[in-house]
């Protein structure tokens, strides 16, 4: 198995740190898949220490970011932000989103599916 260089959080199964982030950066993709532990009207948010600066390394190198986020997750809004609604940023969700999420999805330029 093939892992990213940095501080392995094993509850998590991920990798975070400085040395992860820079791994990262050396990369391009056209769409990278994350999971979010919150939305709200202010963008994504992480709760997991160091899993924000990873992905927004990711945003940084891919021509698409895919936030992926279940019911439980939206109208939430954790400690560490990840990116406000920007173009090339995709919310997947199954919820119906409050109406001022919605609003910031589209003032951002984002989209939701």
């Amino acid at each position: 198995m093939r892992l990213c260089p940095g501080e392995l959080l094993a509850r998590e199964a991920a990798v975070t740190g400085a040395e992860t982030v820079d791994f990262l950066r050396r990369f391009h993709v056209g769409r990278a898949f994350v999971g979010a532990s919150a939305v709200s009207r202010n963008g994504i948010t992480e709760a997991v220490p160091g899993f924000a600066a990873v992905k927004r390394a990711m945003l940084g190198q891919c021509g698409e970011l895919v936030v992926m986020a279940d019911q439980s997750k939206i109208g939430r809004t954790d400690i560490d932000l990840v990116a406000r609604f920007c173009p090339g940023l995709t919310l997947v969700t199954e919820a119906p989103l409050p109406q001022e999420i919605r609003e910031a999805i589209a003032d951002g330029g984002a989209r939701v599916l």
